[in-house]
């Protein structure tokens, strides 16, 4: 056991390490030091020289070969929509649930997420519970398939699904704030709801921790409104949030807000941030031109 969760800190190290990128790194870091603190007391620096050296060393092991999979399976026909942090944990997942993990696991968490960006959310619900039922320990970790079962409507479903994320990730404020969404459609409500909103830890991103205040019920919008006016990837999430949190209360203004989101130089700019799919997907779920 002992040998595999060392494994499972390099594969997420070197995870982090392969995705650089502006926006999503703290959030990547932070996301994975946390995943990590959970399951291992492990405070060891890698080298990139000592990554490379234990994945060869445990390459028969850890990855069967991936010319058993087919071209779509290796990913060679997708676009790369992950966020960096997301990338890490669910290429991590399977060595964390101390598992042989499936070549081709990651690439149908990628078809997943192709069919939930066209706007195909019940096929990617589909895929998911694929998933799951050829690996159940990878279910904590497909925050994705939360987000799909929201807007197919399946609210009950969505909040047990992030509820099971967050209980491996406890920082997610995210995950946290979508599972309020799902619960708020359950009860009715917002204010219904939020006795039973998920406790995690403090978010490093000053929007996500504005975010959570608002759902909260601990600040208004006000304590958003200024991260609309900041950096593209402040003003995207601002946007983004402040939508969703007017759509839950019944406010006419969410589809300014989620527009703002999509004109942004964030989203216009191609960044790979399955958020921004999201966005778009809600506007075609709701008709909004």
């Amino acid at each position: 056991m002992a040998a595999i969760m060392t494994i499972a800190a390099s594969v997420m190290a070197a995870a982090c390490t392969r995705c650089p990128g502006p926006a999503g790194m703290v959030r990547g870091v932070s996301s994975v030091q946390s995943r990590l603190s959970l399951t291992m007391s492990m405070h060891t620096q890698f080298t990139a020289a000592t990554l490379r050296a234990q994945h060869a060393e445990h390459a028969q092991t850890q990855w069967p070969d991936l010319s058993t999979c087919t071209p779509q399976a290796r990913g060679a026909s997708h676009r790369p929509i992950w966020s960096h942090r997301r990338r890490a944990l669910v290429l991590a997942a399977p060595l964390l649930a101390a598992l042989r993990p499936s070549a081709c696991s990651a690439s149908l968490v990628r078809d997943g997420m192709n069919e939930f960006a066209a706007n195909r959310v019940e096929e990617a619900v589909r895929i998911y519970d694929r998933i799951i039922e050829q690996q159940p320990s990878t279910k904590p970790y497909l925050w994705q398939r939360g987000l799909a079962l929201f807007y197919a409507d399946r609210f009950l479903e969505g909040a047990e699904q992030f509820a099971a994320d967050v209980a491996v990730n406890p920082n997610d404020t995210e995950e946290s704030i979508w599972h309020l969404l799902c619960l708020a459609r359950v009860k009715g409500s917002l204010e219904a709801a939020r006795p039973f909103m998920l406790k995690v830890g403090v978010d490093r991103r000053p929007v996500m921790r504005a975010a959570q205040s608002l759902f909260a019920g601990e600040a208004d919008v006000s304590a958003l409104t200024p991260f609309a006016k900041g950096s593209p990837a402040d003003a995207f999430y601002a946007n983004l949030y402040l939508s969703l949190y007017k759509e839950a209360s019944g406010d006419p203004g969410a589809q300014a807000d989620m527009q703002r989101a999509l004109n942004g130089a964030y989203a216009r700019a191609g960044v790979a941030d399955p958020m921004v799919d999201l966005a778009r997907v809600h506007m075609r779920r709701r008709g909004w031109n």
